[in-house]
C-alpha cells in the first residue's frame, strides 16, 4: 500500500482524487486544498481522508502542512490545478518528489494557462503530462522530468471547461498506473 497526498483545488481534478481514493493499492491520506472547497471536504469525509485548507503555504500554514505530511509517512504527493506554489521544503517530504499533472505537451505551454493556449493556437491535439515537481529555485516552471504523457485529438469546437474535464478524466484513468510504476522506478 502506497501512502499519498494530493494538492488541488478545482472541481476538475476530482476524478483524479476519486481514482486515488478508490484504489486498493493506494492509501490517499491527505488532501490539501484552498479554503471553501466543499467538493473536496465531502470527498475527504466520505473516504476518511485528512483535509487541510491553508490559504497560503507560508509561515504557520506551511508548518501545519509540513508536520502533517511528515506524520503520514508519505511515499508520494501529487499536485494538479492547485493554484499555489509548493514550497521547496514540502517537495522533499515524501519519499519521491511530488508529481505535477500539467495539461500540455511540455515544454510547450509551460505555466498557468496551457488549456487556453492549446485552444487559442488551434492545436490538433491536447496533452496531459505527469512530471516531477522541481524546486522553486529552478529557472523554469513545469520543467521537471517527464514521467508520463498522453493526448487526445481535438475537433476544433472545444471550450476550456470541456477540455479541462476531458483531460482530467484521462489523467484519472492513468494516475494509478503512473503512481505505481513511478514508485517502483
Amino acid at each position: 500500500m502506497y501512502n499519498l497526498a494530493f494538492f488541488g483545488s478545482s472541481e476538475y481534478s476530482l476524478p483524479v482524487v476519486r481514482r486515488l481514493a478508490e484504489s486498493d493499492e493506494i492509501d490517499l491520506k491527505l488532501l490539501v486544498t484552498k479554503p471553501g472547497m466543499e467538493h473536496y471536504e465531502k470527498l475527504a469525509e466520505n473516504f476518511g481522508i485528512i483535509h487541510l485548507t491553508p490559504s497560503s503555504l507560508k509561515d504557520d500554514e506551511a508548518e501545519l502542512v509540513s508536520k502533517t505530511m511528515q506524520k503520514l509517512d508519505l511515499d508520494l504527493a501529487i499536485v494538479a490545478d492547485y493554484g499555489l506554489m509548493i514550497p521547496d521544503p514540502l517537495i522533499y517530504i515524501p519519499d519521491k518528489n511530488i508529481l505535477n499533472i500539467h495539461f500540455s505537451d511540455l515544454p510547450k505551454y509551460r505555466g498557468a494557462s496551457p488549456v487556453q493556449y492549446t485552444i487559442l493556437q488551434g492545436d490538433n491535439h491536447a496533452h496531459y503530462t505527469f512530471l516531477e515537481l522541481e524546486p522553486q529555485a529552478e529557472p523554469k516552471m513545469d520543467s521537471g522530468d517527464i514521467i508520463h504523457q498522453g493526448s487526445i485529438e481535438l475537433r476544433g469546437d472545444e471550450t476550456t471547461e470541456l477540455l479541462y474535464l476531458k483531460l482530467f478524466e484521462l489523467a484519472a484513468e492513468d494516475v494509478k498506473d503512473v503512481v505505481i510504476k513511478y514508485l517502483n522506478d
